[in-house]
This record gives structure tokens, C-alpha cells and sequence, in this order.
């Protein structure tokens, strides 16, 4: 696997892929209504990041790593990239400002 840099035509395919697997495994991304965010995508070392929220506040975590780690791997396989899934708490949209 490989990066190619910052991309545009990179992001985009793997903005594609996100889309292509969060279809494919429509029951996990709505177990904990995960949003990958896009726009955020960023190249770091060898391999990509994607920040990643929930829209649920509960549930198990060790099922949410377990969801997180197999979309992870299938976004891998299908742009050969090296690929990041992080929960990031700093962009979680549902909340109202106050916290």
C-alpha cells in the first residue's frame, strides 16, 4: 500500500471507497450512526487519515472498535492505500456550542 501525496484525485477516491463501504455495511455505520468526514481527509507519514464521528452516545466500545477496524480494513483493500479510522470528539456536529 502507498499514498500519493495530498491529492485531490486521491481524497476523492477515497471519499468514493468511504461511500462504496459505508453501503456495504449499512447495519454497522448505523449501529452507532458513524459519519466519516471527507472534507478532513488528510495524508500523514505513508498512509491516510479519516476522522471519523458517532451520532450515538452509547453503547459497547469494544463493538465500536470492532466496526470501526473492519471498515477500516475493507476502504484499505479496495484503494490500496493505508487507511486511519479515528473517532475525532473535537468535530462532533450534534452538539450545541455549550460544551
Amino acid at each position: 500500500m502507498n499514498s500519493d501525496g495530498d491529492s485531490t484525485e486521491t481524497k476523492s477516491r477515497i471519499i468514493d471507497a468511504i461511500r462504496e463501504t459505508w453501503a456495504t455495511h449499512p447495519d454497522e455505520v448505523a449501529e452507532f450512526g458513524l459519519e466519516a468526514l471527507g472534507d478532513r481527509i488528510r495524508s500523514v507519514a505513508s498512509g491516510w487519515t479519516v476522522p471519523v464521528i458517532t451520532r450515538v452516545e452509547n453503547g459497547s466500545a469494544y463493538r465500536l472498535i470492532q466496526v470501526l477496524n473492519a471498515l477500516q480494513e475493507s476502504l484499505e483493500k479496495s484503494t490500496n492505500l493505508w487507511i486511519t479510522l479515528y473517532l475525532d470528539p473535537f468535530a462532533d456536529t450534534t452538539k450545541n456550542g455549550d460544551n
